[in-house]
Parts: structure tokens; C-alpha cells; sequence
């Protein structure tokens, strides 16, 4: 309904996730973890994790990260180990349920979070 494709990206055995294309030709992960069967994305689950990752081309630093943290209160914004990749995580607890409108709000929160991230530390 937020004009999205989700696929799921699942490997055997692995965390269940989806790869989401939004309609603005970004894309995300959604991570689904504590789930009643973790072999199916489907199954209910009580903590998703929503995470946007670039290419660290620009070299940036923990300090250019922390930027973001100093300004912003929500999302968790890192560079992988190697500092090959930057990111941004924003989780959200399912448990005792969750309505679609507040799905679609979250999801419109953390685009908003991304955009954030992209404006401040400009991955």
C-alpha cells in the first residue's frame, strides 16, 4: 500500500529478512528477529530492525557518524568493521501487536531517519 516491493531475502538457515525497493528507488532491510518459526518471514515475530547501508566511498568516520548521534535521538547510525560500509538501524518491538497505520508510520519514520542520516554525515 506504500507503493513498496518487498521480497524476501532469506537464506537457509539464517535471520529471517526482506530486501524492501521503495517507490523513491531506495532500498532497505528489514530484519525479523524472536520469531515463533524463524524459517518462515511470515511467522509473528516480536522485534523487527529496519537498516539502510551505503558504500563508504566518501572515507567517512566515527566522527562523522557521531554527528548524527549528537543531533538526532533516534537511529543508530555506525560504520562496519572493515569501514567499508555505512549504516543506519531503527528498531521497532512488536510484541502485544502492532496496527497498519503504525507500521506505515514507522516506516515513514525511519525514511525520515534516513534522510536524516544521508543529510548530516552524507554517506
Amino acid at each position: 500500500s506504500m507503493g513498496m516491493k518487498v521480497e524476501d531475502t532469506t537464506e537457509p538457515g539464517g535471520t529471517p529478512w526482506l530486501t524492501v525497493d521503495t517507490k523513491d528507488s531506495g532500498r532497505f532491510n528489514v530484519f525479523l528477529y524472536v520469531c515463533k518459526d524463524d524459517s518462515k518471514p511470515a511467522s509473528p515475530c516480536e522485534q523487527v530492525q529496519f537498516r539502510m547501508l551505503w558504500d563508504n566511498e566518501k572515507g567517512r568516520t566515527t566522527d562523522d557518524v557521531n554527528k548524527f548521534h549528537l543531533e538526532k535521538v533516534f537511529g543508530r547510525g555506525y560504520l562496519t568493521e572493515d569501514k567499508k560500509m555505512i549504516g543506519v538501524e531503527y528498531p521497532l518491538h512488536l510484541t502485544g501487536g502492532v496496527t497498519d497505520r503504525n507500521l506505515r508510520e514507522n516506516i515513514d519514520y525511519f525514511l525520515r531517519v534516513t534522510a536524516d542520516f544521508e543529510k548530516i554525515v552524507q554517506p
